[in-house]
């Protein structure tokens, strides 16, 4: 019988496997998430730096320039948060939406006293701010200071002759190694001082030498001013309209009674109780059309009518001096005005750059309101008088 054919040993070829058409889409589509991926990532990064460097880290360019000295933003937040808790007098009207100006504005300020008030006033040196801070902080002027090593009393002594003669007190400085233990203990303290203020040294001078320049000027306008000026005793009327003010002028001329006229027609709100009483008024500070119309007047005398915003007044000399004593507020006031006034002649003479982005304002003005709050209401010397804690 015959066997049967041997297989073939020839390997059959599988037919061929379709090729996946999405295989290469996929690849693709992966790494386009990737890339996307990355510059997502590489974005989120950039907005966390951007948010760091805007909101946390105080920005390092340049914001102002006062002089010719430049000034970033976190140099006007140190100015800003020391002006809110040292300086509550200048600080008490500042709103949030002005405190980056206003604190600018001071800083203009403290250039304006350091650079043009020693002409009137002799210079302010570092030497001096120390020995201010000395007196302060209760540390004794080592030139000035003696500590005794031993009993030093004066005693006198009968002699045979007639006249007693005396042993004079002796004075002894102290050595070398305290004074040097009070210069060291001394420095310490201010540097705690200028550091607890939240300030560099450079700053906290600065800031001191303004302050002692005013002190000194301010005692010298007090001087100028001196113990009297010419005063002036009023009475007003006011009304809204100009022909009401004409018939009460033309009654008070008449010699009716200027005081039941203010109290039944006077539309200021205290003139019921005062009949229109203003007291003694310092010449100087009237308002120019007030102080024309009353100032060459004799004793009752009637003023015309002097339009003021939108009413119309009305005033009667009740007496006049030309040399009453000042109280102490007429002095300060007229002191203050004589500041002013050289603060407005000398302010032009300091050069000022303001350069500062809305971003710049808003980071400066959040890091002073959380500095100031941070730190907390504080009292401390500043030069020249007793800290003003922060209100």
């Amino acid at each position: 019988m015959a066997g049967k054919a041997p297989r073939s040993k020839t390997t059959r070829s599988r037919p061929a496997r379709p090729a996946n058409k999405r295989y290469p889409e996929t690849r693709m589509e992966r790494g386009v998430l990737l890339a996307v991926g990355a510059v997502l990532g590489v974005a989120a990064i950039v907005v966390l730096a951007g948010l760091y460097v805007t909101e946390y880290r105080p920005p390092r360019a340049h914001a102002v320039t006062i002089n010719g000295q430049s000034y970033n933003a976190d140099a006007v937040k140190r100015r800003g948060s020391y002006l809110l808790r040292y300086e509550a007098e200048a600080a008490q009207d500042i709103t949030q939406d002005v405190l980056v100006e206003r604190t600018v504005d001071r800083m203009v300020r403290d250039e304006v006293l350091n650079t043009r008030a020693a002409a009137l006033v002799g210079e302010v040196t570092d030497a001096d701010v120390d020995q201010d801070y000395r007196v302060q902080l209760g540390f004794a002027t080592p030139t000035a200071t003696a500590t005794p090593t031993r009993s030093a009393s004066a005693t006198a002594t009968p002699a045979p002759t007639p006249a007693a003669t005396a042993t004079p007190t002796e004075v002894i400085t102290p050595d070398a190694a305290q004074l040097r233990r009070q210069e060291a203990d001394f420095a310490t303290a201010v540097t705690a001082l200028y550091k607890s203020a939240g300030l560099h040294r450079d700053e906290f001078y600065r800031i001191a030498r303004a302050q002692i320049y005013e002190t000194r000027l301010r005692n010298k306008f007090s001087t100028d001013v001196g113990k009297t000026a010419p005063q002036i005793k009023l009475e007003v009327i006011r009304v809204n309209d100009q022909a009401t003010a004409q018939k009460l002028r033309d009654q008070a001329v008449a010699g009716a009674d200027f005081v039941r006229l203010a109290a039944q027609n006077s539309v200021l709100p205290t003139a019921k109780q005062d009949g229109g009483e203003l007291g003694w008024k310092l010449v100087a500070t009237l308002e120019d059309n007030v102080r024309s119309a009353v100032e060459t007047l004799p004793k009752n005398g009637i003023s015309a009518i002097i339009p003021v915003d939108r009413f119309f007044e009305v005033y009667r000399v009740v007496e006049a001096k030309t040399d009453r004593d000042l109280d102490s507020t007429q002095a300060d006031t007229l002191v203050q005005e004589k500041l002013d006034a050289w603060f407005e002649q000398e302010t032009p003479n300091v050069q000022v750059e303001r350069d500062i982005s809305d971003g710049e304002n808003k980071w400066i003005r959040d890091a002073i309101i959380s500095d100031a709050r941070g730190r907390g209401p504080v009292t401390t010397p500043t030069a020249t008088g007793t800290a003003t804690p922060r209100g």
